[in-house]
């Protein structure tokens, strides 16, 4: 790729763990992550962002050290429920940092959509006992406040034990539901593949398109 671009270092943000000193010799742009308090970072003219993950944020003095300006604040919006079928109809999502965060004066928020602090791709279950889940998220106001909702739509193994029925079952009952959500590459996807089934990465990949879309009409 190098070979492609010849400034490649001017397009891209180097990004080290608070507690790695080799960002002090890079004078290239960088990041650093946050996950403690544990390392003081001196700020500097190449220092592009300062991101403070879900583990750090309750450290608010510690994040008052560093310029707001250059701080992005990241939780962990999505509640994970195993095994899947525990999943409710719906609930809040956990962060309402798209409607704070300019009033924190900061400059940027993350949330990882919906998949969790951490999340790793499983190898997956056996097919015949896996309840199939698609996430999606809107924005409602309740008591003049404004809020995010994650909508489950699962179907579990005990009502389709056929695997392939039972993701066209999920696709259906989120393509009947798609009216009442922002119309989105996420809400594109399950027309496309509805009245079929699709793979359980596609769940994941409809639910994160539409939240990305979702919050980038919020800000």
């Amino acid at each position: 790729m190098k070979k492609s671009f010849k400034d490649l270092d001017d397009y891209c943000i180097h990004g080290y763990e608070s507690g790695n000193v080799n960002y002090q010799s890079d004078k290239q742009n960088i990041a650093i992550i946050h996950r403690n308090q544990d390392s003081l970072v001196n700020d500097s003219s190449n220092l592009i962002y300062n991101i403070f993950m879900p583990e750090v944020l309750r450290f608010q003095t510690y994040i008052n050290q560093y310029n707001q300006g250059k701080s992005v604040l990241v939780e962990d919006g999505f509640i994970k429920h195993e095994p899947n079928s525990d999943y409710p109809s719906h609930e809040d999502f956990n962060s309402e940092l798209c409607f704070t965060y300019k009033n924190k004066n900061v400059l940027g928020f993350g949330d990882f959509t919906i998949l969790e602090n951490g999340y790793q791709p499983s190898g997956g279950g056996k097919a015949d006992s896996v309840t199939h889940v698609i996430h999606l998220t809107k924005k409602e106001t309740a008591s003049t406040k404004d809020k995010i909702v994650v909508y489950h739509y699962l179907t579990t193994p005990s009502e389709e034990a056929d695997n392939k029925r039972r993701s066209a079952k999920t696709i259906a009952k989120a393509y009947n539901s798609r009216t009442q959500f922002l119309y989105t590459s996420g809400i594109k996807l399950i027309e496309g593949k509805y009245p079929n089934g699709t793979s359980l990465g596609m769940y994941k990949r409809i639910g994160v398109a539409h939240h990305i879309e979702l919050i980038h009409s919020l800000i």
